[in-house]
């Protein structure tokens, strides 16, 4: 017969009929790694040990090289049986787990039935037989087993449930574990580990779905869409045009636009380079302002924090080339050329497309990877001049550009748009050379290209930034922002970043109902009934959060969900905010323990333990920072590609607004900088 695996695990004890019915305090003696009570079936109680020979013999023998983990899995197997007992953090879900695993034992037996085979030899198949032992002993190591894989289960669905529930109460018992483990907001939780926004997306596809720095093309359809966009946006208000509303007609992001273009990114949302990292250049580097408060931040975390990732150079690379500004002219012209593809029905340059006017203007001014704002100016117009004594080696013409040695172009004069109320849409941002478009709540409208296959100009505005509530101080998320509604009590109600993120509440909150004299909670009859923070109107009736969010982010119907919410719940749930689930077992792990006060005696255990428990974070931080750190490399490698490209092999942008001019101007005539390859047909 097949012997009994040794792999077993240690909560089953010495005794191999001995349940841990109860317990006392874990101790440690001498070379002991655990000592612990417990009561046998007929009573007694007697005590066990486990020590570094029983580790050595059950775990060790079959992977010598990895002692930390025996040890870990020593302490936490123990830790899971403790809780389940009579004082236990788990313990009402003893009768629970006792049902299920006899439940599963008479199923096997079942099995063995079905199999024709004696409980003896399929016993031995599951490799639950050791012939010194009775049947009873060996049918009670596979109970023993059982029971403890359906505790492990129980133990990790009640800390998923425990530390998901985001509710914050400074008084409760239980506040010094929420603050370390809770899910949304404890120490590795996702704010702190994520540092999310809420943005909003607007996409036209336009342009090539490759990284063509300089001649990219869009279709007049293309210029067109937008063009009327941008008109839109000079015309948003807060009510029947909002960036929102903008998007839900326009976007061509399938994935957002019913939502009004709303996403939740943070550090390892799977977004592509320039979208994320263009959002992140412009807050932590270009961003003045911002880029000050996270360098604070930055001070109050230690070593292993992930922040922003990347190397100096990559973000000196970023800094460097820094934002592109787009004059608002530059839209008009891409909408007033946007049919022009010959001269009065002769083909300029062999009917080349990379000459249509508004394949010139997009690669100019549109078609960058790095961040780009809209300014209230004209365009330069200028006739470009020799750059850096290029030489056509078809033509054996010198290169013209627009481009100067930086690689930037001028801006023509200020105040393009004249008209008082749209030009109230340019505000100044700290950082930003220029006032820039900004959306009806005075967000900067951000563009970025990128070419996959979402391919296109991607409009982006911040909704709500982690580092509107950060303490500077102390890294803690304690400040509250304001958030202006008509309908809430004074126009306005304070909102914290736990609770704008937060999935499931109640969240305790700062003030009272004068009426009642408790917290606002939901106290509405819908399906979140009791479980969402409610603010109190100016008619006297209360909201939910989730409504004040919908309306705060999506401001129009209210058929939209709180896609804020639903993001949370799904990223935290599958622990995708930290690639794996290290961090969280780790944790999980120091909750339980520290639950059923185990202590760890033996100090070559312990430091084995602690080693074994920062690996598990420092490995999933590790993975973490390398992704985001390459992924900062790789932008900064575009980067530097395109503005080598865009030096030398952009079309100057004169060969745009004079190609109706082309069959007389010598700028088109052979040798001129317009030129292609043959005079006009």
């Amino acid at each position: 017969m097949r012997k009994m695996k040794m792999g077993m695990v240690f909560g089953l004890c010495a005794l191999t009929l001995v349940s841990l019915a109860s317990c006392g305090d874990i101790t440690a003696k001498d070379d002991l790694v655990l000592t612990y009570k417990f009561t046998t079936s007929s009573g007694d109680v007697k005590e066990a040990e486990i020590n570094a020979q029983d580790v050595y013999e059950r775990y060790l023998k079959t992977n010598p090289k990895d002692h930390a983990k025996a040890y870990y899995d020593t302490i936490y197997d123990v830790a899971v049986r403790l809780s389940f007992q009579e004082g236990g953090v788990l313990n009402k879900y003893q009768n629970e787990i006792t049902s299920s695993t006899k439940l599963a034992i008479t199923n096997l037996k079942n099995d063995a039935d079905k199999n024709d085979q004696s409980w003896s030899d399929y016993l031995a198949t599951l490799s639950y037989y050791d012939d010194s032992k009775s049947d009873k002993e060996n049918e009670r190591m596979l109970y023993l087993e059982k029971e403890l894989e359906y505790m492990k289960k129980k133990v990790t669905k009640e800390f998923d449930e425990q530390f998901n529930e985001w509710k914050i109460d400074t008084t409760s018992e239980n506040y010094a574990n929420q603050a370390a483990y809770n899910q949304l907001w404890g120490t590795e939780g996702y704010l702190n580990a994520n540092m999310p926004y809420a943005v909003r997306h607007l996409l036209v596809k336009a342009g090539d779905s490759s990284d063509n720095f300089t001649k990219s093309k869009i279709s007049s359809t293309q210029a067109t869409k937008l063009h009327r966009v941008f008109s839109r946006l000079l015309e948003s208000n807060t009510d029947t045009n909002t960036f929102g509303i903008i998007t839900h007609d326009e976007s061509e992001d399938t994935g957002s636009v019913d939502r009004n273009g709303v996403y939740v990114m943070g550090t390892k949302t799977g977004f592509v380079n320039e979208f994320k990292l263009g959002i992140y250049a412009y807050e932590s580097i270009i961003n003045t302002a911002k880029a000050t408060q996270y360098e604070q931040f930055l001070s109050t975390k230690d070593s292993s924090f992930i922040g922003f990732g990347g190397s100096q150079e990559s973000k000196d690379t970023v800094k460097h080339i820094g934002a592109n500004y787009i004059p608002y002219e530059a839209v008009d012209k891409l909408y007033e050329y946007r049919d022009l593809e010959d001269v009065n029905g002769k083909k300029v340059n062999e009917g080349n497309e990379e000459y249509f006017p508004r394949n010139i203007l997009f690669n100019k001014y549109f078609n960058v990877h790095n961040v780009s704002f809209i300014v209230n100016r004209t365009i330069a117009a200028s006739d470009p001049t020799t750059s850096g004594g290029f030489i056509n080696s078809d033509s054996g013409t010198p290169i013209f550009s627009d481009l100067n040695s930086e690689g930037k172009y001028a801006l023509g004069t200020s105040s393009y748009i004249t008209d008082t109320e749209q030009a109230k849409h340019f505000k100044t941002i700290p950082g930003l050379d220029y006032p820039v478009l900004c959306d009806e709540k005075g967000n900067p409208i951000m563009l970025v290209v990128n070419a996959t296959s979402s391919g296109g100009i991607h409009l982006i505005t911040i909704e709500k930034d982690y580092f509107d509530f950060i303490d500077l101080t102390t890294g803690k998320t304690t400040k509250t922002v304001e958030i202006a509604d008509t309908r809430a009590k004074g126009g306005k109600y304070e909102v914290s970043i736990n609770e704008y993120y937060a999935p499931k509440s109640p969240i305790y909150q700062e003030g009272f109902n004068n009426s009642t004299g408790l917290p606002y909670y939901n106290v509405d009859n819908g399906s979140y009934k009791g479980e969402f923070p409610q603010f109190e109107t100016t008619n006297g009736t209360y909201l939910p959060k989730s409504t004040f969010i919908n309306n705060d982010v999506y401001t129009t119907p209210a058929k939209y969900e709180s896609l804020v919410s639903s993001t949370i719940t799904s990223e935290v749930t599958s622990n995708s905010y930290v690639s794996e689930t290290s961090i969280k077992s780790a944790n999980e792990f120091a909750w339980l323990v520290g639950a059923t006060s185990v202590e760890i005696k033996n100090e070559t255990a312990k430091e084995l333990v602690q080693a074994y428990q920062n690996n598990l974070k420092n490995t999933a931080n590790q993975s973490n920072m390398e992704s985001l750190n390459s992924s900062w490399e790789q932008y900064a490698t575009t980067l530097e590609n395109q503005d080598r490209s865009r030096k030398y092999g952009l079309i100057p942008e004169t060969c745009a607004l004079r190609f109706k001019d082309a069959e007389t101007d010598p700028a088109f005539q052979k040798g001129g900088y317009c030129y292609y390859s043959t005079s006009i047909k």
